[in-house]
């Protein structure tokens, strides 16, 4: 069954990943040309970073519905590993890698969009266990896990200063997983106006501090450093949850479902072109800071023809067939 509210965050989760990449990209040139572009672009990689967490937590609410059929469930992995060897395999050939070192890349990323299909991959392999998990939890092991959680966000909030890394990649994905279901089975007890006021409140003081103290540490270096803007640190967790938090819970007229079906090719496909204009320098020398929404404009409008061209085409043969789409 649809359900328009993780429509909607959806739709912005993918949003705001494309707005990190390009910013992030950004942010490295402008530290040394400019401090208006700088800032500019600092406000647009913590405004975004919080995509890629409400990605996997919208993740979670969508295998959290889906029926668990096993020959549905193996023939989804062979298709998102099938996906995840396709797109290494395009981006071997955008850098020049040669394709006789393609195994080097398959546990170890080429770039973001083989990162967030591996990541896809392992919560889809997991995602029927992690459900029982959560369907058989109390209040008190709720309460146990979120200590937890919270110990182990903090020790990654620390770690970077301490020469220690906690960070546990999968652990991170796997958080926001479990996160964003339990935020969602209980969304009636927290739907409530005492909630909502604080969770704006968290989101705009997590929004400007991570924006001044990003801004201190990179200041007086020779690079951008985004040690407390990583994913994996109770700062991003709080920005993040209470964005997700207030996306569930706000009214809109917006038809997000229309666009559903096309985000995830959207989101693939607005990589490739970006890595493309990135690599062959049609933007690199450019240092004004109305790039980045420029360059959003046009990777996520032409992504997104793309996109509904194939998927059109795609269903438009499967009619031809007599096959449902």
């Amino acid at each position: 069954m649809k359900n328009i509210k993780l429509d909607k965050i959806y739709f912005w989760s993918v949003l705001l990943i494309m707005i990190s990449l390009i910013s992030n990209y950004f942010a490295k040139i402008y530290i040394n040309n400019g401090v208006f572009s700088f800032i500019f672009s600092l406000i647009c990689v913590v405004f975004s970073k919080c995509g890629l967490p409400l990605f996997i937590m919208i993740l979670g609410l969508y295998l959290y519905n889906k029926k668990f059929n096993l020959k549905d469930y193996i023939k989804d992995i062979i298709k998102i590993f099938l996906l995840y060897i396709l797109f290494t395999i395009i981006f071997m050939i955008i850098y020049n890698i040669k394709l006789t070192n393609f195994y080097l890349y398959l546990l170890s990323p080429i770039n973001s969009v083989a990162k967030i299909l591996l990541i896809v991959l392992c919560l889809y392999i997991f995602y029927p266990f992690v459900n029982k998990l959560v369907d058989s939890l109390n209040k008190d092991e709720i309460k146990l896990l979120s200590i937890l959680i919270i110990i182990y966000l903090v020790l990654n909030l620390v770690g970077p200063f301490i020469v220690v890394d906690f960070n546990l990649p999968f652990i991170n994905n796997l958080i926001y997983f479990i996160i964003g279901e339990l935020i969602y089975l209980n969304k009636n007890k927290l739907n409530t106006k005492k909630i909502k006021k604080f969770s704006i409140i968290i989101n705009i003081i997590m929004f400007i501090y991570l924006i001044i103290i990003t801004y201190l540490l990179s200041n007086n270096g020779l690079y951008f450093r985004n040690t407390l803007i990583n994913n994996s640190n109770l700062l991003i967790v709080s920005y993040s949850i209470s964005l997700f938090y207030l996306l569930l819970n706000c009214k809109g007229k917006f038809n997000y479902e229309n666009y559903s079906k096309y985000l995830f090719l959207v989101l693939l496909i607005s990589m490739i072109i970006f890595e493309f204009l990135t690599k062959n320098y049609l933007i690199r020398n450019y240092y004004s800071f109305i790039m980045i929404p420029l360059l959003f404009i046009v990777v996520y409008f032409s992504s997104f023809c793309i996109s509904y061209i194939l998927i059109n085409l795609y269903n438009f043969i499967r009619r031809k067939h007599g096959k449902k789409c």
